[in-house]
């Protein structure tokens, strides 16, 4: 290439030219089928749900096709391309041009979405504050993954931090937020100048970007290190948890291994959510009883979306690296298959922990001194009205319980796909959770906005009586499985028998809790009560563990 950026632009098409493609190709799709379907009115409430689905979705692959980095085993999951250092070409060159290409296909993504699939339904999306958030959100991603290639935890907080604005920031565009939740927060100012200050913000964040990027880039490619410490995840390690000297034993050295490259993910994403939301809030001055509502459901839902989020990289043999094949270090240790999933289950357990203890105690704080404790109390009174003084006092300690395991479940639940080594099971897993969780909140909000019409229970029953059925099947189902991964376990001497037994125990106590909660719940309604009990038998993963076992053992032997 006789052009720095041809050369560039042609490594990044080059790397993700069939995501790219693939992604243009749905948006296609997806708008001829709105075109088709667009006078119908019967059909246009779930075609618009599915081209939200889709755009979120398509613009998340984007980022994460555009980030350009490469993993560096001690440097944390990637860093600005070191080979590229040697070339006779400014830094401010390598900088800019990923930067530019990436906001630009992000705009390209997002621009196509809201022609070709809202279009035909008669749905038109704003265009200024939504290309000028998506370039801000993809220039801060680039330059917080860039500018800390050494420091995997710091990176991770700032990532967090970030995460936490752009996720609640488009909320502040629309004027009944501004109206209304800015109103309760005490700004009395008008809307359009809101909306003025934050597109100027925006305009500015990108330069802003760019600059510190550009510092960084220019500081690691001379070898200036930014922090005394090679990590900030080795530092957190020392300081909080110093380990002895020497271990006892096999087992516990590697399940310190598993805790020092990602018990701390979890905790540390939870935390920058409550300092981006209790801070604020804070500072802002009395909150109305609902908006303290709102911020504690945002505050308790956290730990729940992270877990999803964050088990997708907790399920990699590497958390750090974007391989899923072991190193051959790691796959010649005298440890068993069974043994690195034991260890992986129990530092998410740890994780999960800390994370809700970290939570509880800081939203007890924040709401100490800055909320509003009506609807608390209108809550607490409800509750008394409905429910035995032995269950009021039952029922707090059985959700928080079934709380503690959903997040649990989702920080383990991809553990068989990460841990197999096959990549495209892997992604394929991923866009399926995906799609999941944006398919719910999407309807959820479309619901919201749709809030008058209500939902008869009438209109659904027929689904309702299929259900039994269903989950019966799925038990009986996953009861074979997991009877045939525990025999097949067992036979390799994968795990001693004891620790099965104990998995099984604590397997029994977790579904035994979410089936009390929900009998304490709902006391009256029955048949909700007995379908939550047959979906409480398939929360906790039963076959799950074992099966990831199978796999990890394929994925060291290299087959």
């Amino acid at each position: 290439m006789r052009s720095p950026a041809l050369a560039i632009a042609w490594e990044i098409w080059h790397r993700n030219r069939l995501g790219v493609v693939a992604s243009l190709s749905v948006i296609g799709v997806a708008g001829l089928v709105n075109w088709l379907v667009g006078g119908n009115s019967r059909w246009t409430g779930l075609a618009e749900i599915t081209g939200y689905v889709l755009l979120v979705l398509a613009l998340f692959f984007t980022f994460g096709c555009f980030h350009f980095t490469e993993g560096r085993r001690k440097g944390g999951f990637g860093s600005f391309p070191f080979r590229l250092f040697n070339m006779p070409v400014a830094t401010s060159r390598l900088v800019a041009f990923p930067m530019l290409y990436g906001s630009v296909a992000v705009l390209t993504v997002y621009l196509a979405g809201a022609w070709v699939i809202f279009i035909p339904l008669g749905k038109t999306q704003p265009l200024l504050w939504p290309c000028l958030y998506l370039v801000c959100g993809f220039t801060q991603f680039q330059m917080i993954i860039w500018s800390f290639p050494e420091s995997r935890y710091l990176k991770l907080l700032c990532l967090s931090l970030a995460a936490a604005v752009i996720a609640m920031g488009w909320m502040f565009f629309l004027p009944h937020i501004i109206e209304g939740t800015l109103g309760e927060l005490g700004y009395t100012g008008s809307p359009a100048l809101f909306k003025r200050y934050l597109l100027i913000g925006l305009a500015l964040t990108g330069p802003a970007a760019f600059g510190i990027s550009l510092y960084r880039v220019h500081r690691q490619r001379h070898g200036v290190t930014l922090l005394p410490f090679s990590s900030f995840g080795e530092w957190i390690s020392r300081s909080f948890l110093p380990h002895p000297k020497s271990f006892r034993s096999a087992t516990r050295a590697l399940f310190w291994h598993e805790w020092r490259q990602a018990g701390y993910v979890l905790p540390i994403g939870v935390g920058a959510i409550l300092a981006m939301t209790c801070v604020p809030t804070y500072l802002s001055g009395p909150l109305t009883a609902r908006a303290t509502l709102g911020v504690l459901s945002w505050i308790f839902l956290s730990p729940l979306l992270l877990a999803a989020i964050i088990g997708r990289g907790f399920a990699k043999p590497d958390f750090w690296n974007q391989e899923l094949n072991m190193t051959p270090f790691n796959a010649i240790r005298p440890l068993t298959s069974g043994q690195w999933v034991t260890a992986k289950l129990k530092v998410a357990a740890g994780s999960v922990l800390l994370t809700w203890g970290l939570l509880l105690y800081a939203s007890f704080i924040w709401v100490t001194f800055a909320g509003d404790f009506a609807e608390l109390d209108r809550m607490f009174r409800q509750l008394r009205f409905d429910y035995s003084p032995q269950e009021q006092w039952l029922l707090p300690v059985l959700a928080f319980s079934a709380v503690l395991i959903l997040t649990w479940r989702f920080m383990v639940s991809g553990l068989a796909m990460g841990l197999s080594g096959r990549k495209r099971w892997y992604q394929f897993s991923n866009l399926l959770t995906a799609v999941v969780w944006v398919t719910l909140v999407a309807g959820i909000i479309w619901w919201s906005d749709h809030s008058d019409r209500n939902l008869h229970l009438d209109d659904v029953w027929q689904w309702i009586t299929w259900l039994p059925l269903a989950l019966g099947g799925a038990v009986i189902a996953k009861s074979i499985l997991a009877a045939w991964v525990w025999y097949q376990v067992d036979q390799r001497q994968m795990l001693s028998r004891h620790s099965i037994y104990a998995y099984f125990g604590c397997w029994t106590l977790a579904t035994g809790l979410l089936a009390g909660s929900v009998i304490v719940a709902f006391p009256h309604a029955t048949w909700l009560r007995h379908l939550l009990i047959l979906l409480a038998l398939l929360v906790v993963p039963l076959a799950g563990p074992g099966i990831a076992m199978l796999a990890l053992a394929r994925n060291r032997s290299g087959s």
